[in-house]
């Protein structure tokens, strides 16, 4: 099985357990990440799969970067609604001139929240809107752009060297 998702500048997060040979692919733009969409993908997988959260690996494919994700307060405090730490929204919103988000540090916390191992968590660290070249932005072009497909597939599990 082959799942895929969409996205213009929001996160394609991948989700795989090597274990038991099942996967998850999610959309987490803003107001999903606010949601807590990662920590809410793995308890699926949790629940569904019985996957355990310490033997997942997640990519954070391109996206929106910390360094153009400009944002209103009113994104801040959808994440505070949420019910998110104080000190989670400051490292996730920098302020400046203009307040920025960091979607790539927001799901990386809450995956390792949800017991997700930090080393297991893979981030592209690559801007879509910095990468004319490289990737469609809706931030830079609009709406009429592209759209970017992350993907993953479902396969045989791997064995243990337990």
């Amino acid at each position: 099985m082959l799942l895929t998702i969409r996205v213009a500048d929001c996160v394609p997060l991948l989700l795989a357990d090597t274990r038991l040979g099942v996967v998850a692919a999610v959309h987490a733009g803003w107001r999903g990440t606010a949601a807590g969409i990662a920590a809410a993908a793995v308890e699926r997988l949790r629940h569904t799969h019985g996957s355990d959260p310490a033997e997942l690996i997640a990519a954070i494919g391109p996206s929106i970067g910390p360094c153009c994700y400009t944002v209103g307060e009113d994104v801040r405090d959808a994440f505070r609604a949420s019910g998110h730490a104080e000190d989670s929204t400051r490292r996730w919103f920098q302020t400046g001139t203009r307040l920025r988000l960091d979607l790539w540090s927001a799901n990386r916390d809450q995956l390792a929240a949800a017991g997700v191992a930090n080393a297991a968590v893979f981030v592209s660290g690559l801007c879509t809107a910095c990468h004319p070249a490289w990737f469609y932005s809706y931030r830079r072009e609009g709406a009429a752009t592209g759209r970017l497909v992350g993907f993953i597939r479902a396969g045989r599990p791997i064995p243990s060297e337990r």
